[in-house]
């Protein structure tokens, strides 16, 4: 790995990395996140480092100072968690402080020029200090001319509107597992501060794994209602469910009954002494007949729904790695027996951007639903768009800006969730294709007809024949084409 940087100095960079005149515009000049600082802060950092070294005994005690703080919160970091290389964004705000304490040096080195050109030159100290005045201003300036245009964040909206069109895609008083940062903090801001959507749970399954977090579940917020477990807080205290095993046993079991089983103490693993399931096959009893009048699927669909949905939890990705069950995904377990036993009073979701390992099994009875995945009493594979009611999202969807008609910079996360976006429309018009609604494919298409420049598209990819149900518009005209060509194949 050469490492996620460049000097824009030719012969370091072509030596490192290749010709790089011969990258793409959109990677290189014309892109805007491609910053070039000619190493000059590192150099004038490395000028005041080795002369507060030199500055005689009370220069190197002040340096001791600040090199501790610099390893310390820098390398020593990496050494002792011992991160591994590949991570989900770039971990550079864990060592802030050796930045601060970096940060020290190059002001520092802007008095050691000012030495070094006293001693050198012989200059009067007034033209020295004038000249290292002038290169401690020029180096800021020509950082904050790269830097400016692509860490600018006025009329880029990305992150509320993006929280905004997941909380849309919901059903009223409906519960939402999210995971990560990226599709948690926003859905907070938006409910929180810009009031959207106060009727919706958001519970987050990495918090969902300590007991204080599911407890505030319990409670009532806004206008949301609080959120129902069999659990009783006493069952989930002090980590008595943080690891629970299953059997080898495979014979399906109801889940509720286990659950309640579990949380009595009266299911153990003889051999380690933890709580276990009764099987690893569990079961949640479906009343159609509640389905069907709580509005989860459509009378004629009736057919559709199952007797029971049936979880294999010995056979989930999630299990196979880490050989137990955690308390987040009991207690999700449990809030989903829980609803289904009242009757689905609360329609259930996860983020599209919530892994399908946190699905726990259940992916075959999800179906999307704008920027969700919603949980149906239904079998089906590859989480197919719910026409009847996905349209009617996606045709609200905010873009954060990207439609304006001069868009904000938008860096990779960015980006990323704009594909999201328009990906989650496709998948409603390859659904609606798919099934015949010709005339409703042409509507959907035409929402992704937005205008995006091509700066904000770079990584998008036009459709892949092979593979159409899990590619990417770039224009309308252009699906419309391919439609068309999809539709004589199929005849």
């Amino acid at each position: 790995d050469a490492g996620n940087w460049i000097s824009g100095i030719p012969f370091i960079d072509n030596a490192r990395l290749g010709d790089q005149s011969l990258l793409p515009d959109d990677l290189g000049k014309n892109n805007k996140g491609h910053n070039t600082f000619y190493m000059l802060p590192l150099l004038l950092g490395l000028l005041g480092l080795i002369w507060q070294a030199f500055e005689g005994k009370r220069g190197i005690e002040q340096f001791w100072v600040v090199f501790f703080l610099f390893f310390m919160t820098g390398v020593a970091i990496v050494l002792y968690l011992n991160q591994p290389p590949m991570q989900p964004r770039e971990r550079d705000y864990a060592y802030a402080g050796s930045f601060y304490a970096f940060a020290i040096w190059i002001g520092l080195g802007v008095a050691a020029l000012y030495k070094l050109l006293l001693r050198i030159n012989k200059l009067q100290p007034t033209y020295a200090a004038a000249i290292a005045a002038v290169v401690g201003l020029v180096i800021p300036a020509q950082m904050v001319s790269q830097t400016w245009d692509d860490h600018d964040r006025s009329r880029r909206y990305a992150a509320r509107d993006f929280a905004i069109n997941y909380l849309n895609s919901l059903e009223p008083n409906a519960i939402v597992f999210c995971n990560g940062d990226n599709d948690t903090f926003p859905l907070w801001y938006a409910q929180e501060v810009e009031g959207v959507r106060p009727d919706v749970k958001i519970i987050n399954l990495s918090y969902l794994a300590s007991d204080w977090y599911a407890n505030q579940m319990r409670k009532d917020s806004y206008t949301k209602n609080h959120v129902d477990f069999t659990a009783k807080p006493a069952d989930i205290a002090y980590g008595a469910m943080d690891v629970t095993v299953l059997p080898q046993e495979t014979a399906p079991v109801d889940l509720l009954q286990s659950l309640k089983l579990l949380y009595s103490r009266q299911t153990f693993d003889t051999l380690n002494n933890y709580p276990q399931l009764l099987s690893s096959v569990v079961t949640i009893p479906v009343d159609k007949e509640a389905v069907v009048k709580r509005g989860l699927v459509l009378p004629k669909d009736t057919a559709n729904i199952v007797n029971e949905i049936v979880i294999d939890l010995g056979n989930t990705t999630s299990y196979q790695q880490k050989g137990y069950i955690s308390l987040s995904e009991i207690l999700m377990l449990d809030i989903i027996a829980t609803n289904a036993a009242e009757g689905w009073p609360r329609p259930i979701y996860w983020c599209s951007t919530v892994g399908q390992e946190y699905h726990l099994g259940l992916s075959n009875y999800m179906r999307g639903v704008g920027m969700t995945h919603q949980l149906l009493p239904t079998m089906q594979e590859g989480l197919p768009a719910r026409t009847d009611k996905a349209y009617g999202v996606v045709s609200r969807y905010l873009w954060g800006g990207a439609d304006n008609a001069k868009p904000p910079y938008f860096d990779e996360t960015a980006r990323r969730m704009l594909v999201s976006t328009r990906t989650s429309i496709l998948d409603v018009a390859l659904r609606t294709f798919n099934i015949g609604m010709k005339a409703n494919v042409l509507q959907d298409l035409k929402l992704c007809d937005i205008v995006i420049t091509t700066d904000n598209l770079q990584s998008l990819k036009v459709f892949d024949l092979k593979s159409y149900d899990k590619c990417i518009i770039v224009g309308y005209d252009a699906a419309c084409r391919v439609l068309e060509r999809l539709d004589k194949i199929k005849q």
